[in-house]
């Protein structure tokens, strides 16, 4: 069971949902254009400019972003999939949270302790592991053709493909995974590492914390 806490605006934010984003956006520039202001007394002006700001970057905002996510995937099944958007990965359910963290980009910083990691549901069987060592990323890498892993100045991928195979079973209670599923994982993480790459919020944080 997982139980929303806040104050009246994550109330209003789970009641009403969150602000679209061109919402966010048209505000913003009407204070950044002084003509659309013409008429307003200065005083007006920046008493309201500060409240846009306290709102906008408020921890009480973020929470409450993070309860309208919340909601909204509460009722998902507890499934691998494709994910593609900040909220479904913040709000990934169990099955998926072990292989998005098995990303050796996500991996890394999770063993530098820079992301969240979904630390009140997940639990790192295997510390320190990262990549081809990290009984996760096998189950989600065995038998997979992967791009070549690196670019050259360009931004041309460089190197060859390739393809990892392991062949410890799995642990007791564990299976194979289907390789559909293994497509969907491959896809979150290139997903994931898109988003982590333009900075911002934390993709393994279910309350929308920064990277």
């Amino acid at each position: 069971m997982r139980v929303i806490t806040g104050g009246a605006d994550v109330f209003d934010a789970v009641i009403y949902h969150e602000p679209h984003p061109g919402t966010m956006s048209y505000l913003q520039n009407q204070f950044e254009d002084q003509s659309m202001l013409a008429g307003f007394g200065q005083g007006f002006i920046d008493t309201a400019r500060s409240a846009w700001e306290r709102f906008g970057n408020s921890e009480a905002f973020r929470r409450a972003k993070a309860a309208v996510r919340m909601v909204a995937h509460m009722w998902q099944r507890d499934e691998i999939r494709s994910i593609w958007d900040m909220g479904a990965f913040q709000q990934a359910p169990l099955s998926m949270q072990r292989f998005l963290i098995a990303n050796p980009v996500v991996r890394e910083m999770y063993n530098d302790q820079r992301i969240d990691g979904y630390s009140e549901t997940y639990v790192d069987m295997y510390p320190g592991k990262v990549g081809w060592r990290h009984y996760d990323y096998q189950m989600a890498a065995h038998g997979m053709v992967q791009t070549p892993m690196t670019k050259d100045e360009d931004g041309n991928e460089e190197g060859d493909f390739h393809v990892e195979f392991f062949f410890d079973e799995p642990v007791e209670g564990d299976r194979y995974l289907h390789h559909l599923e293994q497509h969907d994982i491959f896809k979150c993480w290139d997903a994931m590492n898109a988003l982590i790459a333009d900075g911002g919020e934390d993709p393994t944080s279910p309350y929308a914390s920064k990277l």
